[in-house]
C-alpha cells in the first residue's frame, strides 16, 4: 500500500514510518515545512527537535520513500476546486496528482490537520 503523508502526519509517525513495509510518499512542500520548523522562532523546542529528527531519519532512509514535486500547473486545480494556495492546498494538490498517475495503486492520503482532512474526501 501507499501512503502518502502530510507534514503534520508525518511528524506525529515518524517513529513508525519507516518500520512499515508500506511505500511512503511525501512531498517536496512537506520537507520545505520540515525545514521551516527546525529554525521557526514560532515553534516551541519539541517540535524543532522532532523536525530535525524526522529529517535525520529521512536522509538515513532516502531509498525508503519518494519524494514528489509541486509542479505550478496545480493551481489550475487548487483554483478548480477553490482550494487555497497555500502549502497544505499544494501538498494536497501534489497528493491528487500522484493518486491520478497512479490509480492502479492502492493509496492513502494521511493529515492530522482537521479542515484539510475535510477538504480532502
Amino acid at each position: 500500500m501507499t501512503k502518502i503523508y502530510d507534514t503534520s502526519s508525518l511528524l506525529i509517525k515518524a517513529e513508525e514510518i519507516f518500520n512499515l513495509d508500506d511505500k511512503i510518499v511525501i512531498t517536496n512542500i512537506t520537507l520545505k515545512e520540515l525545514e521551516n520548523i527546525k529554525t521557526s522562532i514560532n515553534k516551541d523546542q519539541s517540535v524543532k527537535y522532532a523536525a530535525r529528527q524526522l529529517l535525520r531519519q529521512l536522509n538515513e532512509n532516502s531509498d525508503k520513500y519518494t519524494c514528489i514535486i509541486y509542479k505550478p500547473i496545480f493551481e489550475n486545480w487548487l483554483r478548480a476546486h477553490d482550494i487555497e494556495l497555500n502549502n497544505d492546498g499544494k501538498i494536497l494538490a501534489t497528493a491528487y496528482d500522484y493518486l491520478q498517475n497512479h490509480q492502479n495503486e492502492k493509496c492513502i492520503f494521511y493529515t492530522n490537520d482537521l479542515a484539510l482532512k475535510v477538504i480532502a474526501e
